[in-house]
């Protein structure tokens, strides 16, 4: 007979698990029962500050650089692509057309 991995009393009521169906069953039982922890905005630490557009498409910049370039929405309105002018240490020429945009 398998002993618990924490050796406490389950809340089913055993302490020893015969096989894997009824760690399955507790494990069910504990996420139905605890309620869902909200984590308001300031203290979520995997928070990520979205780059913010314009609403006016106008007015939107015709390129982004840096995090910001990093973080614009993948749904943005006008869409970007993202560049990457050096790749592993060395300029990427095969993404681009010209040199110039790669080497000022």
């Amino acid at each position: 007979m398998l002993q618990c991995a924490l050796n406490l009393e389950c809340v089913c009521g055993t302490t020893s698990v015969e096989y894997c169906q009824i760690q399955k069953n507790c494990c069910k039982l504990i996420n139905r029962r605890t309620p869902p922890e909200t984590i308001s905005e300031h203290n979520d630490p995997h928070r990520i500050d979205w780059t913010e557009l314009p609403r006016n498409l106008q007015e939107a910049p015709d390129f982004f650089t840096g995090q910001a370039a990093l973080r614009l929405p993948e749904q943005s309105n006008p869409r970007y692509k993202l560049f990457w002018p050096i790749r592993n240490g060395w300029f990427n020429e095969k993404d681009y057309l010209k040199q110039e945009p790669v080497i000022p």
